[in-house]
């Protein structure tokens, strides 16, 4: 009832002023780059099916195929040279639906000035976004929801400085490399990086040529002061059994713990409880979401904790810039000051927990974007899930 109600006062409440801006043939933008050039902050850019160029964001903007399941493929006749994502501080970034067939970079706008360890970047989000080439994460936050991620002869997604990353129900996997060392990784991050994955599939890669393996990627590999947080997933090295030498399914290098719960870690001998490094079994609160978000339907937020457990959950209708708090084991992207209360929930013996969440068939909230997390634990600091979440259809 809680989350129908919220729901209810979104769809009465009017949008910001936003312009729509077409992508296509016959429209009013050929390709996608001239039509962000044109763009201001916080509007809406529909691309209709096609081919179309790699392209540097530098502003807030929601980017979606029209219609949404129309197939939009983004730097097919570019050969590894990146789409850029650098968002200000104060903006937000959502690709939704994109098939990105050339490595992105998600990155921090130039500061001046020394470093001083935190982020200046605004947030980015994805939401049923292909990537074939790799995701790098420059001292920037992003969130993905439903991706699929392929290194193609590099890492899966890459993290370096104070950067953010949060993953619910994808798939993240290297590829192989032939001069890549050491050999990639599904999830490779570093220096102060924090990693919050759930119900996802991560694979190495591995460095080698036609008759050999020189080398084999873990699934996920943390270096420097790097933190991360596995919950319901499956962390697998590159999956080589008949070569040597092997690789653990998690390769923890960095002076932070790395926590499990319910998740699988395979050698890449296909020997579980496959690690190297700190690995801790702990709480860790988990979130995945039944289906996409739709007019006039119900979607179902699933949660996995512990038995017993209360689950409190917050809906907001943005992600703001990733925090850490003394109280929060995890990075918190907003929702302490910009959500509503939807619902309170107790686990099951099974340590399950659900809430539907029913949007009304309003036209206001068409392309609104959406997002959930959950809350849980008795003591501090309280686990906090990833987020879910994207544009209503």
């Amino acid at each position: 009832m809680l989350s129908k109600l919220w729901l209810s006062l979104v769809a009465a409440l009017p949008l910001t002023a936003q312009s729509v801006l077409r992508v296509g043939p016959g429209q009013t933008y050929a390709d996608i780059p001239a039509a962000i050039a044109a763009a201001s902050p916080d509007d809406l850019v529909l691309i209709e099916a096609g081919t179309y160029s790699i392209f540097t964001l530098t502003k807030g903007l929601t980017l979606r195929p029209s219609p949404v399941s129309a197939a939009v493929m983004v730097g097919v006749n570019t050969l590894f040279a990146p789409s850029v994502i650098e968002i200000p501080a104060g903006q937000r970034a959502h690709l939704e639906h994109l098939d990105m067939r050339q490595p992105v970079v998600v990155r921090e706008p130039v500061v001046v000035g020394p470093p001083t360890g935190v982020s200046t970047a605004g947030v980015v989000s994805f939401t049923e976004v292909t990537v074939l080439g790799g995701v790098r994460v420059m001292g920037a936050a992003l969130a993905m929801h439903r991706c699929d991620i392929n290194g193609f002869g590099g890492h899966g997604v890459s993290l370096v400085g104070p950067s953010t990353f949060s993953a619910s129900q994808c798939t993240i996997s290297a590829s192989s490399a032939w001069f890549l060392l050491p050999a990639p990784a599904g999830i490779l991050a570093g220096d102060t990086s924090k990693v919050m994955v759930s119900d996802c599939t991560i694979e190495g890669g591995f460095v080698g040529g036609v008759h050999s393996i020189a080398a084999l990627g873990s699934g996920i590999t943390l270096t420097g002061a790097a933190k991360a947080w596995c919950v319901d997933s499956s962390i697998l090295a590159y999956q080589a059994p008949l070569f040597s030498p092997t690789a653990p399914g998690i390769s923890n290098l960095s002076t932070q713990p790395l926590t499990i719960e319910r998740s699988n870690m395979v050698s890449s001998q296909g020997a579980a409880g496959s690690s190297v490094g700190t690995v801790q079994n702990s709480l860790v609160l988990g979130l995945a979401m039944s289906q996409p978000l739709v007019r006039g339907s119900t979607t179902q937020l699933n949660f996995g904790t512990r038995a017993g457990l209360p689950v409190i959950v917050h809906g907001s209708l943005g992600l703001g810039a990733p925090m850490m708090f003394p109280s929060i084991a995890q990075s918190e992207w907003g929702f302490r000051s910009n959500s509503i209360t939807l619902g309170f929930l107790v686990a099951n013996t099974q340590g399950q927990a659900s809430l539907p969440i029913s949007l009304p068939n309003s036209v206001w909230l068409q392309d609104l974007p959406l997002w959930f997390c959950g809350w849980s634990g008795l003591s501090l600091p309280v686990q906090l899930s990833p987020v879910v979440g994207g544009l209503v259809r």
